[in-house]
Order: C-alpha cells, then sequence, then structure tokens
C-alpha cells in the first residue's frame, strides 16, 4: 500500500514538473521565435500586427478561431502597394497578449482598436476571417463611425449556428482542469488534431503544408488552446449579442462564403444576406473554409469591391 502511495505520489510530481516545464516553455514563446511584424502596446498588454505601410486607405484583417495574422499574407501580398495594410493577432494567439481568461468580441476588438490607435489610421476598412466576424461586426456596432466597410470571409455570423464544442474543447475552457490538460495532454493530442483540422479548412483542396507546420507550431501551446476553447464557450453565451451586431451594421459589407465550407456552414452566408443591412454576399463554388490561401484572388477582388463601395 505505502508502494502504491509512494508511486501514486511520484506520477502527480511528474505531471505537475511537465505542466509548469510547459507552461514556461509556453510563457517563453516569444523570446524563442521572435514576431515577425510589431508589437503594439496597449493598457491592456501588447498586441501583434504585420504591417504593410502605404499612402492609401488602411484595410485591417481580423483571424480566426485559432489563427493568425500570417493566415492574411498571401492576400497581402496580392493587393495593391498604395494600400495601408494592417494583420492583428487577437487576444491570445500568435504573439498578443491576453489580459483576461473570457474576452468577448467587443472586448477583442477594443483591444486591437486601442492597438492600432497608435498607428494613426482613420476609418479601416475590417476584414473578419471566421471567428473574426463577430469581432468586427462588434467594432463596427460600437464605433460606426471610425469604419469606412466590413469584408465577411467565411464569417461566423448566424446567431442560430452555435459552434459545438468537443469535450475535449470543453473541458480546456475550464478552470484549472483546462490548464492542466492544455500542459499535459495536449502536447501529445494537438499536432495530429490540427493537422486533421486542417484537412476540414481546406477541403475540397489539398492542404498546404507550410500553414499546418505554422499551426502545429502556435496552436498547441497551452495558452493558445484554452484561449480558443473560451472564445467559443464566450460567444455561444452571447449569440443574442452576435444577431444584435449584425443587425446594426451601417456601413457596406461584402461578404465571402464557401459551398463546400466544412468549418462554418452556409447558414452563416445566408444569415449575413437576409439579415446585415446593405450586406453582398457571393458564394464560391469547390472551395472551403481556408479562402485566404486557396482562392487568394477572390479575396483581393472582394476587399477591392467593399473599397469601392465605401468611397
Amino acid at each position: 500500500m505505502k508502494r502504491a502511495m509512494l508511486g501514486f505520489g511520484i506520477v502527480v510530481l511528474l505531471l505537475l514538473a511537465f505542466a509548469g516545464y510547459r507552461g514556461l516553455r509556453d510563457a517563453q514563446f516569444t523570446k524563442e521565435h521572435a514576431p515577425p511584424g510589431q508589437l503594439l502596446a496597449t493598457p491592456s498588454g501588447n498586441v501583434h500586427a504585420l504591417v504593410r505601410a502605404g499612402p492609401g486607405r488602411t484595410v485591417l484583417f481580423v483571424h480566426g478561431n485559432p489563427g493568425l495574422a500570417l493566415d492574411f499574407a498571401p492576400v497581402m501580398a496580392a493587393l495593391p502597394a498604395q494600400l495601408n495594410l494592417i494583420a492583428v493577432d487577437r487576444p491570445g494567439y500568435g504573439w498578443s497578449d491576453r489580459p483576461q481568461a473570457d474576452m468577448s468580441p467587443l472586448q477583442q476588438a477594443e483591444m486591437l482598436r486601442a492597438a492600432v490607435a497608435g498607428l494613426k489610421v482613420q476609418k479601416p476598412l475590417l476584414v473578419g476571417f471566421s471567428f473574426g466576424g463577430p469581432v468586427v461586426l462588434a467594432w463596427a456596432q460600437a464605433h460606426a463611425e471610425e469604419v469606412s466597410a466590413l469584408v465577411l470571409l467565411g464569417a461566423v455570423a448566424d446567431p442560430h449556428a452555435p459552434h459545438t464544442l468537443s469535450t475535449a474543447q470543453s473541458m480546456l475552457a475550464w478552470p484549472l482542469w483546462g490548464t492542466f490538460m492544455s500542459r499535459v495532454i495536449a502536447p501529445f493530442l494537438a499536432p495530429s488534431a490540427i493537422a486533421h483540422g486542417y484537412v476540414d479548412a481546406f477541403f475540397p483542396k489539398p492542404v498546404d503544408a507550410e500553414v499546418i507546420a505554422r499551426g502545429q507550431l502556435h496552436f498547441a501551446r497551452p495558452s493558445t488552446l484554452q484561449a480558443s476553447a473560451r472564445d467559443w464557450q464566450v460567444l455561444n453565451a452571447d449569440l443574442g449579442q452576435l444577431e444584435k451586431n449584425g443587425r446594426a451594421v451601417q456601413v457596406p459589407v461584402e461578404a465571402l462564403y464557401a459551398n463546400q465550407d466544412r468549418v462554418v456552414g452556409l447558414s452563416h452566408g445566408k444569415f449575413v444576406e437576409t439579415s446585415v443591412p446593405g450586406a453582398h454576399v457571393e458564394y464560391v463554388e469547390q472551395a472551403g473554409h481556408q479562402l485566404m490561401s486557396t482562392h487568394t484572388q477572390v479575396v483581393v477582388a472582394t476587399v477591392q469591391r467593399a473599397l469601392e463601395r465605401s468611397k
């Protein structure tokens, strides 16, 4: 009995030590992997942004869940050089700080807004991909006078279609067990889950191996795993606000949805089409969720239409 208790105690200590080690490595991520863009200071922490400065109008990109500013690199490279382009990491993703565990889309929008204020942008066109949709919708609803237009790319918008969290995702959102799980169990399971997730995101197109490798580096981090799970929980608990934000839009909206999207269903596009004022929605054939990678020029054309409509 004593040997069994001793063995159990040793296992517990080893697991706690591993959890502490993983937490330390996560905290040192920025030191080991230098951010490719700028760290913009806000009262709540730093926001990482890729900035391609130009003399023209500003387009600001907000990624999905999980995601990175780097997801927009193909689109940024293809847009005209005169545009002023900014892609941000949402709080808790990439190289951006997350000041609190639970952050609503509006709270995230306010932190991003505070970050780009130092860049002195005026009336940006906001582009929201997937979970970035609720963030830019909240931003436009709260500060309509500061936004010129919206582009929604495979954006979460339908308040009647909540995201279904897997059992593992739900557990990651638990205060104590989620921390333990993200540090001890997830390091072994997350890389494979991320690779399979990208198969769905790219379907029906081939998966980009470089995107998978980048996702495995970033999204298997304990802090990002927990931020992702908590974001879905917060959004699902506040779907009424999502609907309110969608119906309250006062600027031109261009939206792009994929007919074979396995991640965000077509009901989200239909909601935008019927319930978001000023929305023009297009559906892309033979396309899945990861539109920036697989249909870059279609996304570029959508952004350019929004710019034209908001002159």
